[in-house]
């Protein structure tokens, strides 16, 4: 069988001065954002259906406000696939989202129709 490899993982020893890698390192999900905010939109929809249909709405704008600080904020090999434009566009298409999102919740009436007048 073969040697085993050294802790740096490409088969070479680790530079002078750097410790060596733990073979056991388990790296970050870069996912894990995408999967946060997939529950925040299950949320608001949950809401919409069982609860009310503006709190939904406003849950969900609140998640596409999260999205944009987290884009804003995040370096993209945490953020994974919720990086897809440049920074700016990304957080520029995430505002506008969650300002009509919530706009939107706001304005709709309700509660019954209002009945119709003769």
């Amino acid at each position: 069988m073969g040697a085993q490899q050294p802790a740096g993982g490409d088969g070479a020893p680790p530079p002078a001065g750097e410790p060596a890698r733990a073979v056991h390192e388990v790296p970050p999900r870069r996912d894990a954002v995408m999967l946060a905010l997939l529950a925040g939109v299950v949320l608001a929809l949950v809401l919409a259906v069982l609860a009310d249909h503006r709190a939904g709405g406003l849950v969900l704008g609140a998640d596409l406000a999260v999205a944009a600080v987290v884009r804003l904020v995040l370096p993209v090999a945490v953020v994974g696939s919720l990086a897809v434009r440049s920074r700016a566009v990304d957080v520029a298409v995430l505002v506008v989202l969650a300002v009509a999102c919530t706009g939107l919740a706001w304005v709709t009436p309700t509660g019954p129709p209002a009945p119709p007048t003769p």
